[in-house]
């Protein structure tokens, strides 16, 4: 297996840059994924440099609806119209966080739910062999409390966003 950091926080070379928000490539002998997209294209900038070819990926995973995971959604169906993209049912939602008071949104470009490379997901979906999606756990032991100024939109209501509920 390879897996590449394509997009994070910092960078350990000047040769890549980095940005808040996070992509992996993963390579096994069976598949090429990305976990997460980012915020933007950076992505395919880090792509190029390590000679990842994003028209080969075969799956995306996003994690959860917050910009920084899956913001460079449109920017990845633009230059690959093959690979299923898992997401979870509700990562489409409404998401915000406050900033003086204000609500600023942090979700996805809703308009990408039913795009046909899209593939909404539940509490635990079979992808192949060997590799299955699960977003039903139950524990917060590394629940980090700036979460807290993150929320969604449930229903009529604002509440913390639960991220993977």
């Amino acid at each position: 297996m390879i897996l590449k950091t394509l997009v994070e926080n910092t960078s350990v070379s000047s040769d890549y840059k980095h940005k808040h928000g996070m992509c992996f490539y993963i390579e096994t002998d069976s598949h090429k994924i990305l976990f997460d997209l980012g915020k933007n294209g950076l992505f395919l900038e880090n792509a190029e440099k390590m000679g990842v070819n994003i028209s080969e990926i075969d799956i995306v995973i996003i994690s959860h609806g917050h910009v920084d995971h899956g913001g460079a959604l449109q920017i990845f169906l633009e230059n690959n119209h093959s690979a299923k993209v898992y997401i979870r049912d509700n990562a489409f939602d409404k998401h915000y966080t406050k900033l003086l008071g204000f609500n600023i949104d942090v979700g996805l470009d809703s308009s990408l739910k039913y795009h046909p490379q899209v593939v909404l997901t539940g509490d635990t979906m079979g992808v192949d062999h060997g590799l299955t999606l699960f977003s039903n756990v139950e524990t917060r032991e590394c629940y980090s409390t700036s979460n807290n100024a993150l929320f969604a939109k449930m229903g009529k209501n604002i509440l913390v966003d639960g991220f993977f509920t």
